[in-house]
């Protein structure tokens, strides 16, 4: 039988990708890689919340608020609380929908719902108490549903917020030696010897992680000003030759759930700045750059792509693998 197109041809629509959302984060090259997108959880999770040291210090007095599925608790402290007592505190104020405990010495708060709606988020402390308690202001925990779902980022990672409607823009510059040989017209052995990829952002958010990233300034030692909050940055001379951990997360939607398409750079930094204009019209201020994916020696490479989800598990079958 002689095969037509027809049964040759083999075109799945359900396979075609679109990046529908996405974000990109930014972390010092200190911070653990990122080596799964995903992870599996046979049974639902309840959200969890750990301090960040090894021991919880005796509180100050101030008050600890928590955010507990959509609802602020506040937690009273008093000066020479110790740390039974935070937690006996916690459990009063937060009781019914969620737990506190020293689990080895850290503080845990662990909520009592399961599944991605349960949720725990440090809102705000007065004095010292979250740095007593080893908890940051943001600092949150979410349950998982059965199943496939993202992993949470590695502690540092910080999302760069809203970006232009270009998105992540990723570029791969890949450069040969050819040996031409006496008798052949193309070339009979080829090297490759430069493959770099980048990353170019432009941020419509204006905040400490965006305006670092676009002057190249090192802003560790940068105050507002005590009375009036200004903020003074001057351009470097020579700037700080910094890198970071570079992760773009993008989702698009099967009928079995999110698709999720990353690619993180493990040790990337900043080569080339883009302009900015300070105009009216519809463009906001911007700080776009672009970040150049280096060599991790210890990792052994320069760019990991990453594929998951509910969605894509369900669809490797016909995708081939």
């Amino acid at each position: 039988m002689v095969a037509n197109y027809e049964s040759l041809k083999n075109k799945q629509t359900e396979l075609i990708r679109k990046a529908l959302e996405g974000s990109v984060f930014l972390g010092d090259i200190s911070v653990p890689a990122i080596t799964n997108l995903t992870e599996y959880t046979a049974t639902a999770t309840a959200g969890q919340l750990d301090g960040s040291a090894a021991a919880v210090n005796i509180a100050t007095g101030g008050n600890l608020v928590l955010n507990i599925k959509g609802t602020n608790y506040t937690v009273a402290l008093a000066t020479a609380d110790i740390p039974s007592a935070v937690v006996t505190k916690i459990n009063t104020a937060i009781s019914g929908v969620g737990t506190a405990s020293l689990v080895s010495s850290i503080l845990r708060i662990v909520t009592t719902d399961t599944g991605s709606d349960a949720t725990i988020k440090v809102v705000s402390g007065t004095g010292t108490v979250l740095a007593n308690l080893f908890l940051v202001k943001g600092q949150a925990g979410f349950g998982k549903d059965v199943g496939v779902n993202l992993k949470p980022l590695p502690a540092g990672m910080d999302d760069l917020g809203w970006l232009s409607n270009d998105g992540a823009q990723f570029s791969r510059d890949v450069s040969t030696s050819d040996v031409q040989s006496w008798g052949s017209v193309t070339p009979t052995r080829s090297d490759v010897t430069s493959d770099t990829s980048t990353l170019a952002v432009t941020a419509q958010e204006t905040k400490l992680l965006t305006i670092g990233l676009a002057t190249g300034a090192d802003l560790a030692a940068v105050t507002p000003d005590a009375n009036t909050g200004e903020v003074r940055i001057e351009k470097p001379t020579r700037p700080a030759s910094k890198h970071y951990r570079a992760l773009s997360v993008s989702v698009d939607l099967g009928d079995a759930g999110e698709i999720y398409i990353a690619r993180f750079f493990p040790r990337a930094k900043v080569t080339n700045y883009a302009e900015q204009s300070f105009g009216g019209g519809d463009d906001p201020i911007a700080w776009g750059v672009t970040l150049t994916g280096e060599e991790d020696s210890n990792l052994g490479f320069s760019e990991s792509w990453l594929f998951g989800g509910p969605g894509w598990n369900a669809l490797l079958a016909d995708m081939g693998f």
